[in-house]
């Protein structure tokens, strides 16, 4: 191919250029991805020769290495890539405590233990782990005084195990139960926490009832409406053309249940008359 050649004029001087025929510009492909982070050249949809892209991580993270990369002269990135890691946890104040085993750094994902000062105590767990961003979970590490729980609460038509008790102290647990013709709800059991505090709200007791059956092919003849209460009866009666299989009167149950089981109404098979009159008779 035979070059062009060009003359520009800068003042009292001349510079002659030349431009090979066909020559293409020179671009670099599109940057690559790194994980947790993201690149100023994603909405971009060609990279020229000195074009230069930044990188960033997402928030929790930090960039490791070059912060960009710049398209060179070869059509490749002049860099190697950086990488996005997880920012670490410092160590944590314990309130009341300690922490076990102090290490350096801690990556995320990691745990720690930590121990309370004679006389505290952690609630639930005595180990916090590292997030993403430099976060403990829990956020906070704190070891209460171990003080005693009062008397737990009464529940009205229900009782607790605890009434011999004279003290209740940390990790000991209390039984709810309620009177008969009721049923618990909410916990059955809290748990005394070392700030002298019960682990659950109380539970209560409320009235059982039962829901009256409904026999298919069949209707209620006496009871009370849908719901009964326990001792309380409902009868029923078959339609027409259909028996009664099981007992028509049902009792409910201090357990919400009814005694004997529902009735069922079957297709009543057709009467056939076996008897017959002798001739003449």
């Amino acid at each position: 191919m035979v070059p062009t050649f060009t003359l520009c004029l800068l003042g009292s001087s001349a510079l002659l250029l030349s431009t090979m025929p066909g020559a293409q510009e020179v671009t670099c492909p599109r940057p690559p991805s790194i994980a947790n982070g993201l690149h100023t050249g994603l909405s971009s949809g060609s990279f020229s020769r000195g074009v230069t892209v930044s990188y960033s991580c997402r928030e929790g993270f930090e960039l490791l290495g070059n912060e960009s990369i710049t398209c060179t002269d070869s059509g490749r990135w002049s860099r190697t890539l950086p990488r996005c890691e997880a920012i670490g946890c410092q160590v944590p104040e314990v309130q009341n405590g300690k922490v076990h085993n102090v290490q350096s750094t801690y990556r995320a994902g990691d745990t720690l233990h930590f121990d309370c000062h004679p006389g505290h105590a952690a609630e639930g767990s005595d180990e916090a782990r590292c997030q993403p961003g430099g976060i403990w979970d829990p956020p906070l590490l704190v070891c209460h005084r171990v003080r005693p729980c009062p008397m737990p609460p009464e529940v009205a038509n229900g009782n607790h195990n605890g009434r011999d008790t004279e003290g209740f102290t940390m990790g000991m647990s209390v039984q709810y139960t309620c009177d008969p013709g009721y049923y618990l709800v909410g916990n059955a059991a809290v748990t005394c926490r070392a700030s002298g505090n019960w682990s659950q709200p109380r539970p209560r007791c409320e009235g059982t009832v039962c829901i009256n059956p409904i026999v298919a092919n069949g209707r209620q003849v006496g009871g009370h409406g849908l719901l009964s209460a326990p001792g309380q009866t409902v009868t029923f009666q078959c339609h027409d053309g259909y028996s009664l299989q099981g007992s028509a009167s049902l009792s409910c149950q201090e357990d919400g249940s009814w005694q004997p089981p529902a009735p069922v109404c079957d297709r009543a098979l057709p009467y056939h008359n076996s008897f017959s009159r002798s001739p003449g008779t």
